[in-house]
């Protein structure tokens, strides 16, 4: 039998060889899934949703099925236009544009191989890398299929086009991406006969123009596959038509050189050359920095005067872990396109949504990142994501708005905090409501002055206590606070103005000194009362961007010094109105609802049950932290309104 074997194996290999040496053009596929499926191409068993994906990838809209039809639909009714201060764009937490058919339309009735930039946000497990690894081997096939790409290109003929494959460092990119693709071309009878050298970085194809001449296998093959190092050179004075950034949100690891920003920046020059390049940012997300967020807001943007996207090639497809395996039941039921065979069937997906939601209960805050696909604020955020979410959500059916007057007989507190030169100065009012015996902290107003408002840059703070006492007039404050920061004079002016005054209310007008435990215990109390949902607030895009972004160095807590937000006086001043509101009593509070059970929801409909305090995080804790500062500041404080009224 070994024997017998041997003979068999001897002429398989003779017969691979001639082949080879009889090949000299690729062979063509129907469409993009019958290349993914077909066992004469890459042979990968996919599932529906995959193939959706590819397809909308590829700008194949000749292919779609009801089903597409379906999921797209789903997709794309996941985001939708938001004008504001910040421009028009489109804003969501899963799917893709809701103008991705139009866009597929037009790439496909221009002849375009597909999107030319693609940011794959998708969560763990989901096959991102899969995907993208299939589409690098297509657009790689098209390349054979142009018979001379060099020349096809104005390429001068000797020199290789290079398809860059990076991962957040080298040691990853040779497991990861370049490694799918590895299998995919190594397994695959239509790359077989172009195959001239592999090495554990590196694959090189012949180009068919190059078999023609009679190239022998050894020989440097014109298209070259690489598993590229993490450096901004890797890809200059290249000609690069392919590049996968792959996990690109985690590419600051050891063994990277390069800041994701640089990295993309040095890679995007080498394939300015080619008028249809692809580039695939794929990874599950992690904070709001680096050039996976930017390409990410990138994407979404629209030009307000059109209604169209900003960016035509590029597209932003943000998904869930188990979105793309939804519909495996009946996969051998679906067919691959119109009049095509139907999927293989199959016994399960790869990852189920039960299965993602055990894993996120586990660790809701970093699950929302990994397998939610949605961006953390900051990789040290001292705010859980979920828990700003939850301030700016519509409360007892319905979402807050800024108010103009308050209401006699309500106790409002308000909070100013003044900076530094240059920087922001911002303003909050809030009011409490109960509701089933709990008080609720309620904003009003939340604002800020911009220096970039002023003519000389600088907040003109002779009119600054104008606007405040504005606010005196038509609210009845009983607390107006500020830090100690910049704030005496306009202290003095307020007060002036107040004790000569008809308000609506005796309003107490003092400094809030802050100190390092103060600090502290404010920020914890607005911690806890919005992990208990019991803060609400009107959205407002500059105090939701600050809350997410604060983060917590040795028990302080700040905005950070890099990044895309920098300021948190917005979120000091909400935190200054929660204190006075709830500074007193906070201990009688928490201990009221200590033993109840916290119930909400993540985006997506993930529902949350389980103990008001996190593991390692007790009341009794807390308690400790905040108390000696509590009753310290609450006594100051009282004796503050006592002298000033």
């Amino acid at each position: 039998m070994g024997g017998t074997k041997g003979r068999f194996d001897a002429l398989e290999r003779r017969a691979r060889v001639a082949r080879r040496v009889a090949a000299t053009a690729p062979m063509e596929p129907v469409n993009i899934i019958d290349f993914a499926t077909n066992s004469d191409f890459l042979g990968v068993d996919l599932y529906p949703a995959q193939a959706t994906l590819l397809k909308v990838l590829a700008c194949a809209v000749d292919l779609l099925t009801p089903f597409d039809d379906f999921m797209i639909r789903r997709w794309s009714s996941g985001f939708a236009r938001v004008d504001d201060d910040q421009g028009a764009r489109y804003v969501g937490s899963e799917g893709m544009p809701p103008d991705v058919l139009d866009r597929m339309t037009s790439h496909h009735q221009r002849g375009g191989d597909g999107f030319g930039e693609v940011a794959l946000v998708i969560g763990r497990r989901g096959s991102k890398g899969l995907l993208s690894a299939i589409l690098v081997a297509w657009r790689l096939h098209r390349l054979l299929l142009l018979d001379d790409p060099q020349g096809h290109y104005g390429i001068p003929a000797t020199k290789p086009l290079l398809v860059q494959l990076y991962g957040a460092n080298l040691d990853a990119a040779k497991r990861d991406i370049f490694g799918d693709v590895k299998t995919l071309i190594e397994d695959s009878p239509c790359f077989e006969p172009f195959v001239a050298t592999v090495t554990a970085d590196t694959i090189t194809l012949f180009t068919p123009h190059q078999r023609r001449r009679g190239t022998d296998r050894g020989a440097a093959g014109l298209l070259r596959v690489t598993a590229s190092p993490t450096t901004p050179t890797a890809g200059r004075g290249a000609a690069v038509p392919i590049v996968v950034l792959d996990e690109f949100a985690h590419l600051e690891q050891p063994g990277s050189s390069a800041d994701s920003t640089a990295l993309a920046r040095a890679v995007r020059p080498a394939m300015a050359q080619f008028p249809d390049p692809l580039m695939i940012l794929a990874s599950s997300p992690w904070n709001k920095t680096g050039e996976l967020h930017a390409t990410y807001e990138r994407g979404l943007q629209i030009d307000p005067a059109t209604g169209n996207t900003r960016h035509p090639k590029l597209l932003v497809v943000q998904l869930p872990s188990w979105a793309l395996y939804e519909g495996w039941e009946k996969a051998d039921q679906t067919p691959m396109w119109p009049g095509g065979p139907c999927f293989a069937a199959k016994t399960g997906p790869i990852l189920d949504r039960p299965t993602a939601e055990a894993l996120i209960a586990l660790d809701p805050t970093s699950g929302q990142v990994e397998y939610l696909a949605q961006f953390a604020a900051a990789v040290d955020a001292y705010l859980p994501l979920r828990f700003v979410q939850s301030i700016f959500a519509p409360w007892r059916g319905r979402q807050l708005t800024m108010t103009e007057r308050g209401a006699l007989g309500t106790r409002y507190a308000a909070h100013g905090d003044p900076s530094t030169v240059g920087n922001n100065f911002g303003f909050a009012i809030a009011h409490l409501e109960h509701h089933d015996g709990v008080p609720h902290v309620i904003f009003d107003v939340i604002t800020y002055w911009d220096p970039a408002d002023y003519p000389n840059g600088v907040i003109d703070y002779l009119k600054v206590p104008d606007e405040i006492y504005d606010y005196l007039v038509r609210f009845p404050i009983t607390d107006l606070t500020f830090d100690q920061y910049q704030s005496a004079e306009m202290i003095q002016r307020l007060q002036a103005r107040v004790r000569n005054a008809r308000l609506p209310a005796n309003t107490a007008v003092y400094e809030r000194t802050a100190t390092a435990a103060s600090n502290w215990a404010a920020a914890e109390i607005f911690k806890r009362a919005s992990m208990l949902g019991l803060i609400h607030a009107p959205p407002f895009q500059q105090a939701q961007l600050e809350l997410e972004h604060l983060q917590i160095k040795n028990q302080r807590v700040a905005a950070p010094t890099a990044g895309p937000v920098k300021t948190d006086d917005v979120a000091d001043a909400m935190i200054g109105c929660t204190w006075t509101l709830l500074g007193e009593n906070y201990q009688d509070l928490f201990n009221q609802l200590a033993t109840s059970q916290l119930t909400g929801s993540l985006p997506g409909g993930l529902p949350l049950r389980g103990p008001l305090t996190p593991p390692g995080d007790t009341d009794a804790d807390v308690h400790v932290q905040l108390g000696a500062a509590t009753r310290s500041f609450a006594r100051s404080a009282r004796d503050r309104r006592i002298r000033r009224l």
